[in-house]
């Protein structure tokens, strides 16, 4: 397995983005592609601590799709 720790920043967002969209796809259909977006892009800190299971992954990306639904009055 690759580290990621050792990737540049690109390779990073892609081998992340990877392992995740398949899930999130699962989840959130058509939403995925800028959901797994909104993952990827989050501080390093904070996307290594969502992607450490599957249940925070899970609740990172229903927060993203929670965004994306709202109405813009809300």
């Amino acid at each position: 397995m690759t580290e990621i720790s050792t990737m540049d920043e690109e390779q990073r967002r892609n081998h992340i983005g990877e392992k995740i969209y398949s899930l999130i796809e699962e989840w959130h259909g058509e939403n995925a592609p800028r959901i797994t977006g909104m993952i990827i892009d989050m501080e390093t800190k904070d996307l290594m601590a969502a992607i450490e299971s599957k249940s925070s992954l899970k609740k990172v990306a229903d927060e993203g799709h929670q965004l994306l639904t709202q109405s813009p009055d809300e």
